[in-house]
C-alpha cells in the first residue's frame, strides 16, 4: 500500500523536470531532490515522499517517450506554417518572440510559437507564460499524460493573481528566462547516460 499523498501528474512533471535539468542523476538523487523541495513548501508531508518507485516509474516513463522526438520541438520559422499554421493577426507576436530567441543565440520552438500565437492577444504573450505552458506540455507529453492547464486557465481569465497559486514546478521556472526544450539534445543526453551505466 502506498505511503504518503496520492502521486499527482504534476509531481510526475516535477520528476520530469528535475530529470531535464540533471540528465545525470539517477533515482535515488532525484527522489532526495523532490523531497526537499517539497517538503520546502509542505513541511507536514511525510518522510521518504515521494517514494523511490514511484520516482523510478516515471524516470522509465520519461525515457522512453524523451526519444520519440514531437515535431513541435523543432525550429520555428515561417517555413513551418504550412504544417503548424498560426493566425495571420499573432505572426508580428511570434515575430518578435523570434527576434529575441535568435539575438540570444537560441532557436524558437514550433511549440514556443503555437504558444506564444495563442496568448497573442493578451498581456502575457511578451512575458515568460508562453514559454512556461510550452513546457508544460512538453513535461506532461514526457509523463505520457494529457496537460492540466487548469492553473493558467484561472490565471489567464483574472480569476486568481500570480501569486494566489503555484504549480509544483513554477517555482523552479522563471518567468523572466527563455525555456528551452530541445528533444534531440535530451535523446543525445540519454543515451549517453544509458552508455555511463
Amino acid at each position: 500500500m502506498a505511503k504518503g499523498p496520492l502521486i499527482t501528474p504534476e509531481i510526475e512533471a516535477q520528476i520530469a523536470k528535475v530529470y531535464r535539468d540533471h540528465p545525470k542523476w539517477k533515482a535515488p538523487e532525484i527522489r532526495n531532490f523532490m523531497e526537499m523541495q517539497l517538503r520546502k513548501s509542505n513541511p507536514s508531508l511525510p518522510k521518504g515522499w515521494p517514494g523511490l518507485s514511484i520516482v523510478q516509474k516515471t524516470l522509465a516513463t520519461v525515457r522512453k517517450n524523451v526519444r520519440a522526438i514531437n515535431p513541435q520541438d523543432s525550429p520555428w520559422s515561417i517555413s513551418t506554417l504550412d504544417d503548424y499554421p498560426i493566425p495571420p493577426e499573432a505572426l508580428p507576436k511570434v515575430l518578435e518572440a523570434y527576434k529575441d530567441h535568435i539575438t540570444k543565440g537560441i532557436e524558437l520552438t514550433i511549440r514556443e510559437a503555437k504558444w506564444v500565437a495563442r496568448l497573442s492577444a493578451t498581456q502575457y504573450a511578451r512575458t515568460g507564460l508562453p514559454f512556461i505552458i510550452a513546457r508544460t506540455e512538453f513535461l506532461y507529453e514526457l509523463i505520457g499524460k494529457s496537460p492540466r492547464f487548469e492553473y493558467y486557465d484561472t490565471f489567464l481569465s483574472g480569476l486568481t493573481a500570480a501569486g494566489d497559486w503555484q504549480m509544483p514546478f513554477m517555482a523552479t521556472a522563471s518567468l523572466a528566462g527563455i525555456l528551452k526544450i530541445n528533444v534531440v539534445e535530451e535523446a543525445q543526453n540519454e543515451r549517453l547516460y544509458n552508455e555511463e551505466e
